[in-house]
């Protein structure tokens, strides 16, 4: 019975056949190239299979044929001798990520198919980017060229399918859907980083101020008297841009630090007499919304964008701490206050750390609840009524019935009375979504700002009328008052 040929030389076997039957080399070329690459396989030797071209190997009557052709037979042949037997797959590009650090700066370092950006090393690194800022990187890229994964093929029970030979060695039968070789894009990416010590120093001065805060807040009683049946009071003065400077001569109006302030408790004291017919039995009071009017030390605001300011930045910092926490005080006369912090795109992380701020001061205040969360968007539910808030730079309008429907679903399930309240376009707007099959609408309503324009507001023609607005909310029959305020 004739041996069997293994894979790798059963198909070069094809191979040259083929090429001598389209008469692309001759039968001495064949013989060659076979003689060449396979003399070291000699229990084959006398083979059936190979006796055409063991002759022809002896002839001398054969012609040799093109060169070019036999080059390239040959160079095919050596191609699938270094093809890997079975139960055996070559490795790979070397891939893998290193991050190394002294405790001052660090080194990150990929080399992969999936990760093709700095962002996506940190990522996969978990680099903790509040600690670490990048200093410079280099990218690479080039081309590997792969053969395709090796599957094992598999009986039809799922057990893999093992083969013996005539020696009695097994091994498990795979297969390649394709032999055409794959071009993956292999990526390396090195990124130097150095820690933001600053900014760690800072943070750990902030919260060990608000641990002193939570060990020293004062214990305060409800002040205010409960009521059996009432209304939410819904305070909104938004982008009230403290620290903003404004010159009369140059934009209109005067405004600084202490205009803001005046400002606050004029339309504060304003709102609460026209609505004090109202038995109120809750308050929620939004803050933030560009409370403050740049995010740094620099006078920017999160984004960069420089601004006019009136005073160094821990001014302004700490003197609408103080104006919130009075502010609150006041609400707390009327009925328990519940504080929600709005980030605007004027200050981000100050109006969180402000929300930090007032959180540990009012933390053993009975009759106050801080919402510092980290979300942008928030939503508070009263009795039928679902009320969400964002500083609403980043999404579409249109988009805020359905994002809330998304993000609330049980919320939005029990409530029957639904709006979105934005701030920073600095003037009022209501748009009004009548869903399929619903009679009530969800209204979006744009509160307008209690700050006037500056100079490059007044450059550009943006002229809005200030003010500032409360909201009477009945648990059953959704907002049944609204008063406004606007400064003379």
């Amino acid at each position: 019975m004739p041996q069997k040929l293994p894979p790798v030389v059963r198909d070069a076997v094809k191979l040259l056949r083929s090429l001598q039957h389209g008469k692309l080399i001759s039968g001495r070329a064949v013989a060659e190239c076979i003689g060449k690459s396979f003399d070291r396989w000699t229990h084959f030797a006398k083979h059936p299979a190979l006796a055409d071209y063991r002759f022809a190997k002896t002839s001398e009557n054969t012609s040799y044929g093109n060169k070019r052709t036999v080059a390239l037979a040959r160079a095919k042949l050596e191609a699938e001798k270094s093809r890997p037997q079975p139960g055996v797959e070559t490795s790979g590009p070397k891939e893998g990520f290193t991050f190394e650090e002294d405790g001052k700066s660090g080194v990150a370092t990929s080399v992969s198919r999936d990760i093709r950006s700095v962002e996506d090393l940190l990522a996969y690194g978990k680099v903790d980017t509040s600690v670490w800022e990048v200093e410079r990187y280099t990218l690479n890229k080039w081309e590997v060229v792969m053969r395709e994964p090796a599957t094992t093929v598999f009986n039809s029970d799922g057990s893999p399918l093992v083969t013996e030979n005539e020696k009695g060695g097994k091994a498990t039968l795979w297969t390649r859907r394709s032999r055409k070789p794959m071009h993956e894009p292999m990526y390396q990416i090195k990124v130097w980083l150095k820690r933001m010590v600053a900014v760690e120093t800072a943070r750990g001065l902030l919260t060990g101020m608000l641990n002193e805060f939570k060990k020293q807040a004062p214990k305060q009683k409800r002040i205010s008297k409960p009521i059996k049946s009432g209304h939410l009071l819904e305070v909104s003065i938004f982008d009230l841009h403290l620290g903003k400077l404004a010159w009369k001569p140059e934009s209109g109006t005067d405004y600084d630090l202490k205009i803001a302030q005046s400002g606050f408790w004029e339309a504060l004291e304003a709102l609460l007499e026209r609505s004090k017919g109202f038995p109120i039995e809750r308050i929620v009071f939004p803050i933030g919304n560009d409370f403050f009017n740049v995010d740094n030390m620099a006078n920017e605001t999160t984004a960069g964008t420089p601004q006019r300011e009136d005073g160094r930045w821990q001014k302004s910092f700490v003197l609408g701490r103080k104006l919130m926490v009075d502010g609150i005080n006041r609400l707390r006369e009327i009925a328990p206050v519940d504080v929600i912090i709005i980030p605007g795109n004027h200050d981000m992380e100050r109006v969180f750390y402000l929300g930090d701020a007032l959180s540990g001061w009012l933390s053993q205040t009975a009759d106050v609840s801080v919402d510092n969360s980290p979300q942008t968007r928030k939503y508070y539910q009263y009795g039928q009524n679902l009320i969400g808030y964002t500083h609403g730079k980043e999404e579409k309008h249109a988009n805020l019935p359905l994002i809330m429907a998304a993000e609330e679903p049980a919320k939005w399930a029990a409530t029957k009375f639904r709006e979105f309240h934005i701030g920073h376009y600095h003037h009022k707007k209501e748009i009004h979504f009548q869903p399929i099959d619903e009679h009530q609408g969800i209204r979006v309503r744009q509160i307008p700002s209690l700050c006037p324009a500056d100079d490059w507001h007044k450059l550009r023609g943006y002229n809005s009328l200030r003010a500032a607005e409360v909201h009477i909310w009945n648990k059953n029959q959704g907002c049944v008052g609204s008063f406004s305020f606007s400064p003379n």
